[in-house]
């Protein structure tokens, strides 16, 4: 799954989502996100102090950077070129008589085709339901925030109706797809892979009593776990702990390298534990399950663990219930290929 450009819409009351998304997202991030928002003249400096990632008022004719965010001027729309950069019209998104939202969806499509990846946070009436079936028609990818999640379902209503986006999600399972660490797959698929193991990761924080976990793949061929879902942490557990060598002295990696559940009762009396390197250690107590397949031989294909505060580490935990669901995680792991 490689694109090259994510085209966001938000108005107003989708900035909040727009602020998440950034939020959740790794400054190792690279492809370029182009916003058509309704905005003001301070956003772009709100949006930089909620993310990692450069984020850039856009410029017509001004080339696009990996990993940056573009954002339209106050009563400016965006129109993508044939050359890969954008062209600025003097009229806002709010300017709903004029579709600037179908005009900015369907140059990109026109321009990216299937590279394309169109995420509607909240917008104006039905402008943007022919845009978005553009970028289905050219290959690419329409994601609209779900109703429980959204602000404003509005303008979501129209184009699901209209058949015109792939997939209804919450902005957590947006931004766990798009950093998703199998990237070779198919962003949908990354997506519905993702849900079916937080459903499991959160069935698992529950039976735990914690409210932080995480699933690890470990890739064929590779000695570096991978963070797949994550619940309670945030984006710079992500950073720290993503991509990390199975030989660490964390409970998962002990897991992997055991075959066997693994409990670390107080991660700060184990000096060579990573976790001592966060800005702010959020857990003390790692409890991590081993995802096993027997293909013939028993093979550690990640982890399911769940994480616990000062005091909430529970005397006995019901090793049984987790198997069952780190064997559930392991089938699912599988599919990634």
């Amino acid at each position: 799954m490689q694109y090259d450009l994510i085209s966001i819409v938000a108005s107003p009351r989708g900035l909040p989502a727009l602020r998440q998304l950034l939020r959740e997202l790794p400054c190792s991030f690279s492809t370029p996100i182009v916003c058509l928002v309704q905005s003001h003249p301070g956003l772009v400096d709100e949006l930089r102090g909620t993310t990692r990632l450069e984020v850039r008022w856009a410029e017509a004719g001004a080339p696009l950077a990996k990993g940056t965010v573009y954002v339209s001027r106050p009563g400016t729309s965006l129109v993508a070129t044939p050359d890969g950069t954008f062209t600025t019209s003097p009229f806002g998104p709010e300017s709903s008589a004029l579709d600037p939202v179908d005009a900015f969806l369907i140059s990109t499509a026109n321009v990216h085709g299937s590279r394309v990846l169109a995420l509607v946070l909240a917008g104006f009436d039905r402008d943007g339901v022919s845009g978005c079936d553009q970028v289905k028609r050219a290959g690419g990818t329409v994601l609209v925030l779900d109703r429980a999640t959204s602000r404003y379902w509005g303008m979501a209503e129209p184009i699901v109706q209209a058949g015109a986006a792939d997939r209804v999600l919450t902005i957590v399972e947006v931004a766990e797809a798009l950093r998703g660490c199998f990237t070779s797959q198919d962003l949908l698929r990354c997506a519905e892979i993702q849900i079916e193991l937080a459903g499991l990761l959160e069935a698992a924080m529950r039976m735990s009593g914690t409210s932080m976990g995480h699933i690890t793949r470990l890739p064929a061929g590779s000695d570096r776990l991978h963070i797949v879902v994550q619940r309670g942490l945030g984006i710079e557990f992500f950073e720290h702990f993503d991509a990390m060598p199975e030989d660490r002295d964390t409970a998962w990696c002990r897991a992997v390298r055991l075959k066997a559940p693994v409990l670390v009762t107080d991660v700060t009396l184990e000096p060579s534990h990573p976790a001592h390197r966060l800005a702010r250690m959020p857990y003390r107590a790692e409890f991590a399950m081993p995802l096993l397949v027997a293909k013939p031989h028993v093979e550690a294909h990640g982890a399911l663990t769940t994480l616990f505060a000062d005091g909430q580490a529970p005397d006995r935990l019901d090793s049984t219930a987790m198997d069952r669901l780190a064997r559930a995680a392991a089938g699912i792991i599988t599919r990634i290929g």
